[in-house]
């Protein structure tokens, strides 16, 4: 299409839409019914309506966003705040379907949703064919009104957050399908306070509150059991290597003919114990429920953290027996004084003692999760309905 082409379907389009607005306006003014809205030829014409659109069918495709405001122009709602002619709401009419369809393409196919239809108000949750990734959408045109059930709505938002920390997999499915009963729950009780103008809602309200705390401990479970899985992992790849370094050591020392008796074999076997003893402290830990990694950590610093335990452990496996060693040195002048199996299996002991001992070093990542749990959360809600 040339220069002169296009400007005569420009012309031409613009012509049909001023038609039309005459026709709306005639129908306003002898109060006949109004019409179907024109049929747009195609994409362009429609965006000639409503450009802002125009980025649903780039490379990035459409966003929640674009399908929210599509969806709310097909089928509009009550709102401040989409507020469209009816020319506008036919073109998103028009655009919708292939915004639907370019929204699933890049953001995954459309597993659940929720759409109010009172007010414009929706909850998604998509899942990635072939990886199973999942994700989750939502957006809330509430009123002040309704901060208790947002208050309740935040908190689903801060755990959302929160799971995008979890690696893909059942655990974080499960979570943003809980997330989205939670919140499909919270958008159903907003729905019915505005078709039934209801004002004491507080059944509905302790149900949202059961559903949102059910989903709360769920993920909280979730990221502890990752951030302790990572943690175990950097644990477990330091004990490998602090084993194989001791036994190449240990067997050099035996080809050289250093006994056992020796300060350098004591040196390396009270190490190997403090390092067994953090491990072992550490999987009392996890039993007793007394071991929580920072799970808002990435992959990598968990498993640093995991890894620096066994590291504790041997330094104080190591340096413990020696300064003991030492004050009795202090006394009777000589270290091999007390030389016997007796004496060599206590200081083994005090070394995995000294070991055991690694959960009293501080964490490498000591701040806990911030991301749950915000003391201000209803202050948030409270201050944003009244802006």
């Amino acid at each position: 299409m040339d220069v002169q082409e296009f400007d005569v379907w420009v012309a031409g389009m613009g012509e049909s839409l001023m038609q039309y607005a005459r026709e709306l306006r005639s129908q306003q003014t002898n109060g006949s019914p109004r019409n179907q809205p024109p049929n747009f030829e195609d994409d362009k014409s429609a965006l000639l309506v409503v450009p802002d659109m125009a980025g649903a069918f780039d490379k990035d495709g459409a966003t929640f966003d674009q399908l929210f405001e599509a969806r709310y122009g097909r089928w509009p709602a009550e709102s401040k705040h989409l507020q469209k002619t009816d020319l506008e709401n036919a073109a998103l009419a028009f655009l919708y379907p292939k915004i639907r369809n370019d929204f699933q393409e890049h953001r995954g196919r459309i597993q659940e949703e929720y759409w109010c239809r009172s007010f414009p108000a929706a909850a998604v949750r998509t899942v990635h064919d072939g990886t199973g990734a999942s994700d989750f959408f939502a957006i809330v045109d509430w009123k002040q009104e309704d901060a208790k059930f947002v208050e309740q709505i935040f908190k689903l938002d801060e755990i959302e957050v929160g799971t995008r920390f979890l690696p893909e997999g059942t655990e974080r499915r499960r979570a943003g399908r809980l997330i989205f009963d939670a919140y499909s729950c919270a958008l159903d009780a907003l729905e019915s306070r505005r078709q039934e103008q209801l004002t004491d809602q507080k059944a509905e309200l302790e149900l949202v509150k059961d559903r949102v705390e059910k989903t709360r401990k769920f993920f909280e479970s979730a990221a502890k059991r990752y951030a302790q899985a990572e943690s175990v992992r950097g644990l477990a790849a330091t004990m490998i290597v602090i084993l194989s370094i001791a036994a190449v050591v240990g067997t050099f020392f035996w080809a050289i003919g250093i006994g056992s008796a020796a300060t350098p074999a004591r040196l390396l076997s009270w190490t190997v114990a403090g390092a067994i003893g953090a491990c072992l402290s550490v999987i009392v830990r996890i039993a007793r429920d007394d071991y929580t990694p920072n799970w808002e950590a990435s992959k990598s610093e968990l498993q640093v953290a995991g890894a620096i335990r066994p590291l504790i452990g041997a330094v104080l496996g190591a340096a413990i027996p020696v300064l003991v060693i030492s004050g009795l040195a202090a006394l009777t002048t000589q270290i091999n004084d007390a030389d016997d199996v007796k004496t060599r299996f206590v200081y083994l002991s005090l070394a995995l003692a000294a070991g055991f001992s690694e959960r009293w070093a501080q964490d490498l990542i000591a701040k806990q999760p911030s991301v749950l749990g915000s003391a201000d959360t209803t202050k948030k809600a409270e201050s944003a309905a009244t802006s």
